[in-house]
């Protein structure tokens, strides 16, 4: 079997069908057909041959993922030739030495792997440009070397494995065992002709070759690839190329996860719904497959382009919450396990059985069993022929009876499901003689404040046969201070660990060191510890923290439009510069994006540029008082938050049998107060049905400050709402200011005199704070009682209900106002009075709770 004349025979019929395409960064894209690809293929292949490549010889490729990535491999396999697959990204240290190692006889690289090289290597075979296959300046033209020595034209590709615990070694897989496995794989997931693939892996891996160069071409799917794999150009491809089968490693769907649930934590309505629907449409799915996930949250599926089917996983373990997450949402996630040894996919999930907390089952043909250490052994006709030019390693990786030891830890679960707990050869030996996965420690440490990743290893002592456990660690923020902060956390935090998880030295860095998969290699972490110049990285990240200074000035003068030789660290940012409080919201974001840090909790009245950059430092103080100074509440609203406000009031006018009555009595001009009871954790949603949405856009509601928390669910909902931050005891001074402003500006307000929200449903003695405003401003009361809200949503609740079950028919929601009430001539103690006694009165008229007697009833 050939690799090139099986592609070749499955589309030669459909020359005109879309086979490759690339969309680049200045927004052109290019397109092959197979017809074009083919022509291509021959072009390349004449090419090679003529310049003095034979069968069996060795042909290096180290570009970046694109349509000629494929065009080029498939040269070298229609030629007879071994393709050697090197990660474009390596440095041209390590790309020479892969390519030296290869023993080959031509190269393609692209013009930026090219450009890598200072002086390029005097190859005595030609390097060929892998967009047009012509030769770079100053490279031969023809091969110039000894034939090879161990021709292997049964051999298509070499590739360099992902090193996490050693050397990166060859590995050789046949023609034969990457078509089959190929489609084996097609034919368990279910892919077909008419699948589009969004290719945002490397080609050169093994997962690549599988998923992206084989598993397509094939079956006659198409390819498309981005020039820069940026955020903004996938989410333009999901969009425009709508692909239907995404192959991705875990931290990359960790990613997007993140993303869309920032995006649906902005808006606090659709945040509500996420909330109470996610856990609907799991149970559903695991219950009877059902795939509600799939309507519900079709927006999601729109982010993907609306036609994504399959989302394969392979390369590392995924997260269960991640799996979860796509799973419930309506995708088909494939987990899959696989060696680049054994080919990839090995054990998978497939569409009738997928798991979120498993690998799968073994494919067929293949076999698996655990050793008595706990170790995956692997029997399958789909492996590896061995390591390049290395027999000692390549008997190594198998036991005496043939199984290939993968160097993972598994089990197999009752319903014949492998789950994948750790790597052997990474598991710390412990003074006890006993082992433990650093993945295991590393997921106690996981939130510590200010570190950006966190890397365990073992590291062995000196004339001792145990390892020692020692953490790796990339920090947000730059300063001695904060090195030592983390140093601080650390301890602290193991002090609350058994000793086996206790690290024992912090090694700070700027980067952690990973394989094209994004996998940390351990082995080069080890290597640097043993090595020990801590100091000298230390002080090298210490001398970036001195760019924070400038970069904080930098982004002040932005917002506040001002020069930046005008500012400096003593400049106090919302009394000499111009930032509203509007403003002060952005350049929060700014400095967020920027830092990873949110200093709203640092705002105060007299602020400087100064306090700015202790708090990106994490050495500043924090104010507890939002509502003071830099933010103002509530604040204005947009189209957004309208929009926001309509879905909810259409979801519940469908869900609930609503009915508002005494409309009418809200004025259509000027301020007024809504004094209500308080039953449910969304009252001034529900009292907001009865407004028009020029009223809504003016109203804003009191909560407690307790609520403002600084994360960007709580920002968005305290916006939406028309927050504004009460203390427990009534409103402080800085929020009456703000309200009588806006009293004066035709705003509604709500208040809940009572202060907390009811433990029964039940109205009882309210506070003066609403009375002693309206008297000061002269806005008149507006009473109001919300009955059913208390079955809905109780104080006690975590989400709300949507239906009775009980009596098998809608909730009852009601919302009654009464006749304005004026506080003309009244003292604040009389006005409470009244309006306690009138909200005491509709509770009366329109409570459905079993009857009572008002506690100040006549």
């Amino acid at each position: 079997m050939n690799i090139f004349e099986t592609i070749y025979e499955c589309n030669i019929n459909h020359p005109s069908k879309l086979a490759l395409s690339v969309t680049m960064d200045d927004g052109s894209t290019r397109a092959y057909t197979y017809g074009d690809v083919f022509s291509k293929v021959a072009e390349y292949a004449d090419r090679l041959l003529s310049s003095g490549v034979r069968e069996g010889d060795r042909v290096a490729i180290a570009c970046e993922g694109s349509p000629e990535w494929t065009i080029a491999f498939l040269a070298v396999c229609k030629i007879k030739c071994t393709a050697a697959l090197i990660d474009a990204s390596l440095g041209a240290e390590e790309l020479k030495s892969f390519i030296d190692r290869s023993d080959v006889r031509a190269a393609f690289l692209s013009p930026k792997t090219f450009g890598k090289f200072t002086n390029f290597p005097d190859y005595r075979f030609p390097v060929f440009n892998v967009y047009d296959c012509t030769v770079f300046d100053g490279c031969k033209n023809s091969v110039e070397e000894e034939p090879t020595v161990d021709p292997a034209p049964e051999i298509a590709t070499i590739i360099y494995s992902s090193g996490t615990t050693r050397r990166a070694a060859g590995i050789m897989h046949t023609h034969d065992s990457l078509i089959k496995t190929t489609q084996m794989t097609l034919n368990v997931q279910e892919l077909v002709e008419t699948d589009r693939y969004l290719a945002i892996i490397p080609n050169s891996h093994i997962y690549g070759v599988i998923c992206l160069v084989l598993g397509p071409h094939i079956i006659g799917a198409d390819v498309h690839y981005i020039e820069t794999l940026g955020a903004e150009a996938i989410l333009k491809a999901f969009k425009e190329y709508k692909p239907t089968v995404l192959s991705a490693v875990p931290k990359v769907y960790e990613l997007f996860m993140a993303q869309i649930l920032r995006k649906i934590n902005e808006n606090p309505v659709t945040a509500l719904m996420f909330k109470t629907f996610y856990p609907i449409c799991e149970k559903a799915r695991r219950k009877n497959g059902k795939l509600l996930g799939k309507k519900i949250f079709k927006s999601i599926h729109n982010g993907f382009g609306g036609s994504l089917r399959v989302l394969c996983s392979a390369g590392a373990p995924i997260k269960k919450e991640v799996a979860d997450f796509y799973y419930a949402a309506g995708f088909n996630i494939m987990i899959t396990y696989g060696a680049s040894e054994t080919n990839i996919p090995t054990i998978g999930n497939t569409p009738e059985d997928i798991t979120t907390d498993t690998c799968g089952v073994p494919y067929p043909a293949i076999s698996l069993k655990i050793s008595d250490e706990g170790e995956m052994l692997i029997k399958s006709p789909y492996m590896m022929v061995g390591y390049f030019r290395d027999e000692e390693a390549t008997k190594e990786a198998f036991d005496k009876d043939g199984w290939f030891k993968t160097g993972d830890l598994g089990s197999i679960d009752e319903k014949g499901h492998v789950h994948v707990t750790g790597r052997l050869k990474e598991n710390i030996v412990l003074a006890t003689g006993k082992k433990i996965a650093p993945d295991d420690i590393e997921e106690k440490y996981s939130d510590l404040p200010g570190v950006k990743e966190l890397v365990i290893c073992g590291i062995p002592v000196n004339n001792a046969d145990y390892d020692e456990v020692q953490a790796f660690v990339v920090p947000e923020r730059l300063s001695a201070e904060s090195l030592e902060k983390i140093r601080r956390e650390i301890t602290e935090r193991g002090a609350t660990l058994i000793q086996n998880m206790r690290i024992a030295k912090t090694h700070f860095v700027e980067k952690i060191p990973r394989t094209s998969l994004q996998k940390p290699k351990r082995y080069l972490l080890k290597k640097k510890a043993l090595e020990g110049d801590d100091a000298a990285d230390e002080k090298m990240i210490e001398q970036k923290g001195a760019d924070i200074e400038s970069k904080v000035i930098a982004t002040v003068a932005k917002i506040a439009n001002a020069n930046v030789n005008d500012i400096s660290l003593s400049t106090k940012v919302f009394s000499d510069l111009a930032i509203d409080s509007l403003s002060s919201i952005t350049l929060a974001m700014e400095l967020e994006d920027e830092f990873k840090v949110n200093i709203e909790p640092y705002y105060h009245e007299d602020m400087t540029v100064a306090d700015i950059v202790e708090a990106v430092e994490g050495n500043g103080k924090q104010v507890n008082s939002i509502g003071k100074s830099g933010v103002s509440y509530p604040q204005d609203k947009n189209a957004g938050d309208y929009a926001a406000y309509k879905l909810f009031k259409g979801l519940a006018k469908g869900l609930y049998k609503t009915e508002i009555r005494g409309a009418e009595n809200i004025p259509e001009n000027g301020g007024f107060i809504i004094c209500a009871n308080h039953v449910s954790k969304i009252d001034f949603l529900f009292i907001s049905l009865a407004l028009s949405k020029e009223r809504y856009m003016k109203l804003c509601c009191m909560a407690k400050k307790e609520l403002f928390r600084n994360d960007p669910f709580s920002r968005k909902l305290i916006k939406s709402a028309g927050m504004v931050p009460v203390d427990r005891g009534g409103m402080n001074s800085s929020s009456m200011e703000n309200i009588k402003k806006r009293l004066k500006e035709n705003w509604g307000v709500i208040i809940h005199p009572e202060g907390t929200r009811s433990e029964d449903g039940v109205f009882r003695k309210i506070k003066n704070g609403a009375s002693t405003l309206a008297i000061e401003t002269g806005a008149p009361i507006i009473p109001a009682y919300v009955d059913g809200a208390y079955n809905i949503f109780p104080k006690s609740g975590k989400m709300p209900k949507f239906y009775d079950w009980k009596h098998n028919k809608k909730f009852r929601l009601s919302v009654t106002f009464g006749k304005p009430i004026s506080p003309d001539g009244l003292t604040t103690e009389e006005l409470t009075a009244e309006i306690e006694r009138a909200i005491s009165v509709l509770q009366d008229e329109n409570s459905t709770l079993p009857q009572f007697q008002s506690h100040n009833a006549e």
